[in-house]
């Protein structure tokens, strides 16, 4: 069996298919059922050992058994057990349960150190695998980060440490040359891995444990050449070594510090993702705040995330008005298992603290160093992203491992007892049928959710992506995701069937039909979850097509309190409250349509968009004095016009002319030119105004360059500069 598990599970990390982690995981929870399925079948026919017991597998229990009971009371318990299929179905109990199946099979059917390190080598070839491919992105495509085959750089980086200190630690306990020249080129690559990711996480990780582990690792080499030389000076050697690295670093620094990479590290303060990243944790520390003991449940960091929306995630550049995840693995475990899952989280990691400093004081220093590095660096590196497959497996893979490194004699007791207890369970033949029943059925059971899953998702992703798209298939897909399983996919698969309608321009005569249809499925979605805003916001934004199709009121009206319930759940918001500001002036109030647009700029002031509106608003209701305040003021502030203030642009533009401000009307005009330079009917306004401020020699300039863009308007043209010429 052990034959099956090598290469079966590993395999499941070089799945191609697209969207290639929905289905990678799929494939990991088949092969993981039907693993547990021969083994327990085993097991109850005493023809293999039960699962090795250990300090590290009843942490890992008792966090699996906490995320359980977080599921439990999670705000909504369906997702936080299925998961979403925006994260591909791995942040949900169901995921957590197989990777707990998975280390109970592995402890089981790996009854010995030297059956591990086969694994360890199956593994090491598909990681050896992965880091050619990456190589392969690196040189012929030309990336400037690599992802190989997982679609994300910071998990390629993550992954290629895994095999670094892998391939280290097989490289050190190898005796054959051949054998120790195949891991070095391994840890050549990995080592290229981690670079060529250009993630600061892994890169920041991996350096970390270096620096914590340098010293101990200097000292220990020279220790060794102590016994060689006797008058060797260990302190000054140090010292010495110390201060070589420093000039080193500091060199290599000033040679590459325009590298890309490079880069990334010196550009923290201005990298708008790093800023992200920052608000998001700030988000998270108070949103564990609201649920301290279990937690908002699993894939439910977005509901907390909206009402404590940090408004510097909204810039005139990048906006990031959802995030699923805090981006920092112990932040998200926290907020989603409350500080009762952080505890047992970070038990695993005290249990296998203990096996390496056991480890250690068994006079096995290189290998208790070289997995001590490992965690570190992973631990570092968790702290900027989240668990997936891709990372949770290999770590999975080190935490099996690590008891057959190192187990107490008290460890050895309780095995013995357990094996005792459980055969004693397991063999009796009342038990045995009906164990082997249930087993199968659970198994067969398993086996048909997943396959269901993966047909509902090729549906998900048909209806998300696929640009070929027509509304009745559209439906067509979202009724089929319903019939297979209504509670992972019917919010995502409306909210993307709300985005289509409302984000692009459709000609379809049954348009109406899917107005109302999805407004009735996200009114429906509004009643599960007093959290979530996502069925209101979507909500409002039909309703507003509604009423620019068909002039209907009640949809204003039904959309303007819609924003209002969502923004008494997100209050911090701006984008609400900005659309709020449009429903009003749909409705020609404009002194409510002010007060909402004033709370947004309010919520951050170096967000100039909200202030751009005000200026807007204050013009049309007549208020001429604060409308140029507000709009001169974005213009100090260096803001820059973006394609979709072209309307805005156009009536700031007209209105500064009628107040006869011919120069700055121009000067608007000119930057419409800079997003739309062949735009005609802009140069013609321009044309205008210079001939009104007696300008003939631009306005002239603007009618010939007119000409040059659509010659059929030369006639046109020419008579204009005719009557130019006679003022």
């Amino acid at each position: 069996m052990n034959y099956f598990l090598r290469f079966l599970i590993f395999a499941s990390l070089l799945v191609f298919l697209i969207p290639a982690h929905l289905y990678r995981a799929v494939y990991f929870n088949v092969v993981v059922e039907i693993s547990l399925f021969i083994y327990l079948w085993l097991l109850i026919k005493n023809k293999i050992k039960p699962p090795k017991l250990s300090l590290i597998g009843v942490a890992f229990f008792v966090f699996i058994l906490v995320s359980a009971l977080a599921t439990i009371f999670s705000v909504e318990p369906a997702k936080s057990f299925w998961g979403t299929p925006v994260r591909s179905l791995t942040g949900g109990l169901f995921m957590q349960l197989h990777y707990f199946a998975f280390f109970v099979v592995l402890s089981g059917v790996f009854g010995k150190k030297e059956d591990y390190l086969k694994l360890f080598k199956y593994f090491l070839g598909i990681g050896a695998i992965i880091e050619f491919y990456g190589l392969f992105e690196r040189i012929y495509l030309e990336q400037q980060r690599i992802d190989s085959l997982f679609g994300n750089p910071i998990y390629y980086g993550i992954f290629s440490i895994f095999i670094l200190f892998i391939s280290i630690y097989f490289f050190v306990i190898e005796n054959k040359k051949i054998y120790k020249a195949i891991y070095f080129v391994v840890v050549l690559l990995a080592i290229a891995g981690v670079y060529l990711s250009s993630s600061r996480g892994p890169i920041l990780g991996l350096a970390v444990s270096l620096i914590l582990c340098l010293p101990f690792l200097i000292y220990l080499g020279f220790q060794k050449i102590k016994i060689f030389y006797p008058k060797f000076n260990v302190k000054i050697a140090i010292l010495g070594a110390a201060i070589f690295l420093v000039v080193f670093l500091a060199g290599t620094y000033s040679l590459l510090k325009d590298n890309y990479m490079i880069k990334r590290f010196t550009n923290l303060a201005q990298d708008q993702s790093t800023i992200n990243r920052l608000a998001s944790w700030e988000i998270a520390l108070k949103a564990i705040g609201d649920k301290p003991i279990f937690g908002w449940g699993q894939e439910n960091f977005e509901l907390a995330f909206s009402k404590h929306f940090n408004p510097k995630l909204i810039t005139d550049n990048v906006s990031e008005l959802w995030f699923d995840r805090a981006h920092n693995n112990i932040l998200d475990i926290a907020v989603t298992t409350g500080l009762a899952g952080l505890s047992a989280y970070l038990a695993i990691w005290f249990a296998s603290a203990i096996a390496l400093i056991r480890l250690y004081k068994q006079d096995r220093k290189a290998e208790s160093v070289i997995f001590s590095m490992l965690f570190a660096a992973y631990f570092i590196s968790s702290l900027t992203f989240f668990d997936t497959l891709i990372t949770f497996l290999p770590l999975i893979l080190i935490l099996g491992f690590l008891p057959y490194l190192s187990i107490s004699a008290k460890e050895l007791e309780l095995n013995e007892k357990f094996g005792k207890l459980l055969q004693k369970i397991l063999l009796k033949n009342e038990n045995q049928h009906v164990l082997r029943g249930i087993a199968m059925i659970l198994t067969i059971s398993a086996v048909f959710i997943n396959f269901k899953i993966a047909k509902a998702s090729s549906y998900y992703y048909e209806i998300k992506f696929d640009k070929n798209k027509t509304f009745s298939n559209l439906t067509d897909y979202y009724d089929k995701i319903l019939s297979i399983n209504p509670a992972i996919f019917e919010a995502e698969a409306t909210y993307s069937f709300a985005r289509i309608i409302t984000g692009a321009k459709i000609d379809d005569e049954k348009l109406i039909d899917y107005i109302r249809q999805t407004k009735e499925k996200l009114e429906k979605l509004s009643l599960k979850n007093k959290y979530d805003i996502k069925p209101l916001y979507y909500g409002a934004q039909v309703d507003l097509l509604d009423f620019n199709l068909n002039g209907n009121n009640n949809s204003l009206n039904n959309a303007k309190n819609l924003l209002e319930k969502s923004i008494k759940i997100a209050p911090n918001r701006q984008d609400l409250y900005m659309d709020l500001a449009q429903i009003h002036m749909n409705l020609g109030d404009y002194t409510e349509a002010i007060v909402s647009m004033r709370a947004a700029k309010d919520l951050n002031i170096k967000y100039l968009r909200p202030q751009l509106y005000l200026s807007v608003l204050h013009a049309l209701d007549g208020q001429n004095d604060l409308a140029e305040t507000e709009f001169k003021a974005i213009l100090e502030s260096g803001f820059k016009f973006e394609y979709k203030d072209y309307n805005n642009m156009i009536f700031l533009a007209d209105w500064f002319a009628e107040r006869e401000d011919h120069l700055m009307a121009i000067n608007l005009l000119k930057d419409v030119l800079r997003l739309y330079p062949k735009d005609i009917k802009i140069k013609k306004k321009i044309a205008s105004l210079y001939a009104e401020i007696n300008d003939k020699e631009n306005a002239i300039k603007q009618t010939e360059e007119i000409i040059l863009i659509d010659p059929a308007s030369r006639e046109e043209a020419e008579k204009f500069i005719n009557l130019i010429n006679t003022l």
